[in-house]
Formats: structure tokens, sequence, C-alpha cells
């Protein structure tokens, strides 16, 4: 017997923690199959209720994230309109804390995108477990820090360029920065 079908055995009710999965996903995983291991018109999910309410919040939570960086992006590249419930425009502040702000505006849309894109990945193959939550809420906004610092430090003049100099201080470049360093975080 496996440890896997041992752990299995004395703990019902809780999935093995083997690749192989349960039901009729008792092939190894494939990453060029795009069924997960399910049959045709098998549809049914393999995580208990409560299981799948929490992934289903924890979308949800990432979706309004990701919703609210891109608002942030919108207002601070268009810059006429308020920031809802503060009322202040991009256009009213000053460019040091334009240039500050645009890191880590879309290092938290780039965290959320890849905790998006891990958030399906991990619950259609049947890895998603409780274990990991933290890391789903915080990564986001770890993203949108390091974002920041990085931003900071090539501002600095860490590669011999600043952003406050030259042409470098474009929206789009600031922003391009942020969300990939947001995204690979």
């Amino acid at each position: 017997m496996t440890p896997t079908a041992e752990v299995a055995e004395e703990s019902p009710g809780k999935a093995p923690l083997s690749s192989e999965g349960t039901g009729s996903r008792g092939a190894k995983w494939d990453p060029g199959d795009p069924t997960d291991g399910k049959k045709r018109y098998e549809f049914a999910s393999g995580y208990p209720l409560l299981c799948r309410i929490e992934i289903f919040l924890e979308a949800v939570y990432l979706v309004l994230l990701m919703a609210i960086a891109a608002y942030l992006v919108v207002w601070y590249v268009a810059g006429s309109f308020p920031l809802v419930a503060v009322g202040i425009r991009s256009d009213d502040l000053p460019k040091a804390v334009l240039h500050l702000i645009a890191f880590p505006i879309a290092g938290l849309m780039g965290g959320t995108m890849f905790g998006l894109k891990w958030q399906y990945r991990v619950a259609a193959r049947g890895w998603w477990h409780k274990d990991r939550r933290v890391w789903r809420l915080c990564s986001p906004w770890r993203s949108a820090a390091l974002a920041m610092m990085i931003g900071i430090a090539i501002d600095g003049g860490l590669f011999g360029r600043s952003f406050s100099q030259g042409s470098m201080n474009a929206a789009s470049t600031l922003l391009s920065v942020g969300f990939v360093t947001g995204y690979f975080a």
C-alpha cells in the first residue's frame, strides 16, 4: 500500500495527496491534457461543498482586487477624474508621487493576475488546499510592495538610468515595469 493510500484510509473524507487524484482521475496528470484527466461529461467537482465555497470566495476576492487594480490604472493614466472616496485626481499629484504610485498599482494588477491564473489552475487540477490561502490572499499585496521597491531602485539609478530623467517617465513605461515585477514576484 502506498503512503498516500494509507493517509486516505486513515482520514476518510480527505482527498489523497498524490498526483493520481480520485475517481476517473486515476491517470497521472499530463500538462498537455486540457481535460485535467476527466472523461467526457464528467463535470462533478471532486471537492466537498465547503471547499468549493472557499475556492469561489477566493476567486471573488481576486476578481474584485483585479477590478480595483484596473480602476487604479485607468485613474492613473487618465488623470482627469477623481479617485472614488478620496476625490484626488492623478493630475493634481506631484510628479515624484505619480512615479512612486505607478509601480505598486501595476504590481497589484500583475500579482493579482498571477494569483487568478494560479487559482484556477490548481483548483481545476485538484491541487487546491487550504494551507496556501495566506499566500493566495497576500501575494498580490506583496507583489505591489515589491514592484514599488524595484521601481524606486530603478528610479534611483540602480541600472544607470532613472525614470525621472528623459523620455523614460511615460506612464506606460512605469506601469509596465510595475506589472512585470508584480506578475513575476
